[in-house]
């Protein structure tokens, strides 16, 4: 289980899968061990959201696996992380508010519990208690490349250029191949206007996602910010002509 765990946080599709068939394994031996059902759940999260496999699948995965966990342990807390967090990428912030609750009733000083109050924290536009949060975070685990992922994202949203850059370069100095860190990264590249980096950034962690739309999106940010009209349309063509369900 503690493998699988470091698998998920280092963030790569090749890290979640991996981290996938470790918790299995953790399930061959106890099928009632609802840490790896989450486990497993996390991981399919986190692929979904990284646009590593297609987001309906992977969600609708994950969900599966933390009602399972919760059918074996009805107190788990990181079940109600699960629920909540998919609950919020549904727009249903009611639903997330109520399962995360839950889960900081039941385990009130976890980690991944705090992050998703913190989270959901900012959703509800009160950001600077989503950055105190995720500080602690870090403070209590500086390894973590997920944890300064999670500030990166934070700090953007404050609008701290500089901060959320450092962030995320942490987050990948930790783990060079985490793909969410990644996609940052090459997005605030253009956002700096280092659109030939921004360009090649996204080339680079699309092929660790194994997602042609995401760098055929990137391409056409990047060019457009080249100027390069008519090579960005022509991104942007092939992107709705090609990948149209694939956000």
């Amino acid at each position: 289980f503690l493998q699988g765990r470091h698998l998920v946080r280092q963030g790569s599709r090749e890290s979640m899968l991996r981290a996938i068939e470790v918790f299995e394994q953790a399930l061959a031996i106890d099928p009632n061990y609802a840490p790896a059902w989450n486990g497993i759940g996390t991981a399919y999260t986190n692929l979904a959201g990284s646009n590593a496999i297609p987001q309906a699948e992977g969600y609708a995965t994950a969900k599966e696996m933390a009602e399972k966990a919760l059918s074996v342990d009805p107190e788990s807390a990181q079940s109600y992380v699960g629920l909540g967090w998919l609950a919020r990428v549904d727009g249903d912030y009611e639903t997330a508010a109520r399962h995360i609750e839950q889960a900081l009733k039941l385990a009130p000083n976890d980690d991944k519990v705090l992050n998703a109050a913190a989270v959901l924290l900012g959703d509800l536009l009160r950001p600077e208690e989503d950055l105190r949060i995720q500080k602690l975070l870090v403070e209590r685990d500086p390894v973590n490349p997920s944890a300064y992922h999670n500030m990166g994202v934070v700090f953007y949203s404050l609008g701290n250029m500089d901060a959320a850059v450092a962030s995320f370069d942490k987050a990948l100095t930790l783990s060079p191949d985490m793909i969410l860190a990644g996609w940052w990264r090459a997005y605030l590249h253009c956002v700096q206007k280092e659109y030939q980096t921004c360009l090649d950034a996204y080339a680079s962690v699309a092929e660790l996602a194994g997602n042609e739309a995401a760098r055929l999106l990137g391409e056409a940010i990047a060019l457009h910010g080249m100027g390069r009209e008519e090579d960005s349309a022509s991104a942007l063509a092939t992107l709705e002509s090609d990948h149209f369900e694939t956000f």
